[in-house]
């Protein structure tokens, strides 16, 4: 699909959405999808079913320069026996391929641009590289994180937000060289360089603590990051939806509103 195109695409879902302030507003199952695991009351009340995040069928068109909110309010169902449960709310950026810009694709540690020594026969199983104290310093930290390589990578970040990755399935170190097992690569060749990320934001959001009592949450989103935050536009957005989750959490008046 080209570019102009892909343009005009984002123009239809958020055109008529920039005429008022209120640019997105799901309250209704066609708003998140048939399939999607959520039951709407008729009443308005949103309440996820499964264990991951639903997401909003409409997206709108943002510009990163202005400032925007998102505001909803929530409590836990009477149904969890729990005190408290924890949900998720978030803005989904998306590019101007209309294709989703998830937490992996910017989560990145800062200066672990490594160069591809070698590479397996058969693409996809194995890489090693050029061993860095960046890598090094992460892979022996104890930071429960999951971890993901990036390949075609740049030392400037113009590669940011970065769509070729796996996950790290298992690495030796053996010297200077570091031997990763992945799951997948794209035709690499040595000098190519790759950076450590890592995965698990869902959006641009907050997580929330629901309790008995109706609690409202709201934040502002301005900017552009390199980086996966949570109150800036991550890099490459062009358009947005919201997504909330949380099973046994209760959402009402989910939206996101231009400021200026």
């Amino acid at each position: 699909m080209n570019p102009i195109k892909n343009l005009f695409m984002l123009f239809v879902m958020g055109a008529t959405a920039f005429a008022g302030d209120i640019l997105l507003n799901p309250r209704a199952q066609v708003d998140f999808g048939a399939a999607a695991e959520i039951e709407v009351t008729q009443d308005g009340l949103l309440a996820p079913t499964g264990s991951g995040l639903v997401r909003s069928v409409q997206h709108t068109l943002v510009d990163t320069k202005k400032r925007y909110r998102v505001s909803v309010e929530y409590k836990k169902s009477d149904a969890v026996a729990e005190s408290r449960v924890r949900g998720t709310v978030v803005l989904s950026p998306y590019n101007m391929k209309c294709k989703m810009i998830e937490g992996v694709h910017v989560s990145f540690i800062e200066g672990s641009e490594a160069e591809v020594l070698e590479i397996s026969p058969s693409r996809g199983k194995r890489v090693v590289l050029r061993l860095t104290d960046a890598w090094k310093k992460e892979l022996e930290s104890e930071r429960k994180v999951r971890r993901a390589v990036t390949f075609l990578v740049k030392r400037d970040l113009s590669d940011i937000p970065n769509f070729y990755w796996s996950v790290i399935d298992g690495y030796e170190i053996d010297g200077d060289r570091l031997i990763l097992k992945v799951n997948w690569t794209p035709a690499l060749v040595p000098g190519d360089l790759v950076r450590l990320h890592y995965y698990g934001w869902q959006g641009i959001g907050k997580d929330v603590y629901a309790t008995d009592e109706w609690q409202t949450l709201s934040f502002e989103v301005t900017g552009e990051s390199k980086r996966a935050c949570s109150d800036k536009f991550w890099a490459g957005t062009q358009a947005v939806g919201l997504g909330i989750g949380g099973k046994g959490v209760l959402f009402r008046n989910l939206t996101f509103e231009e400021l200026d």
